[in-house]
């Protein structure tokens, strides 16, 4: 791959990952649609202004990472109803191990059941609450490219101290290769996690 030296330092991030990468498999794709694609000129630019170093290699490297990650499942949204299914399963579990407390005739093992249905009960109770509210949804549209979203949101507003809701919508909607871009309400509304 040879990227385009719109910004030196994302042809060269995107040059190195590429390098290391099985062509025409997803991450491979996916840096150099990153990294070669002339929609995101603009979009490097304007993430390097932001920085005071204004480096964006790190930056350029993350954003790939997290595409990677949303591609293949690893980072991805969840329903409500998927949450309180996990909770209902924890508790039902909590509920059989205390069942066993009573048919088990020592206390190093009763005490062993008890905390593991105390543990059960903590996962119930969390399952919830401990998730990014932006990825837990009502119904599942799009949930690779949402969770993208919300990450890469997160990302750059960290990087740059700036959520750049046009440049995030501008880079999903090349790291997924979609026809239509993004807006930025959307972008917006699945920050806000409604």
């Amino acid at each position: 791959m040879k990227a385009p030296e719109w910004i030196p330092e994302v042809a060269k991030a995107a040059n190195c990952v590429y390098a290391n990468l099985q062509p025409g498999t997803m991450p491979a794709n996916l840096t150099y649609r990153l990294g070669a694609d002339k929609r995101l000129a603009g979009v490097w630019r304007t993430l390097a202004e932001a920085r005071h170093d204004k480096d964006v290699t790190v930056l350029f490297w993350m954003v790939v990472a997290c595409a990677v990650g949303c591609c293949d499942g690893r980072l991805t949204v969840v329903t409500r109803r998927e949450l309180e299914e996990t909770a209902a399963q924890f508790r039902k579990t909590a509920q059989q191990l205390r069942l066993l407390v009573g048919l088990v005739q020592r206390e190093p093992q009763k005490r062993v059941l008890r905390e593991a249905a105390k543990a059960c009960e903590g996962f119930a109770s969390t399952a919830v609450s401990d998730r990014i509210p932006s990825l837990v949804v009502n119904r599942k549209v799009q949930p690779k490219v949402r969770a993208y979203v919300v990450y890469l949101s997160a990302i750059v507003e960290g990087a740059s101290g700036h959520p750049f809701n046009k440049v995030v919508g501008k880079i999903a909607t090349v790291a997924f290769d979609l026809k239509k871009s993004i807006p930025i309400r959307t972008v917006e509304y699945w920050r806000r996690g409604s």
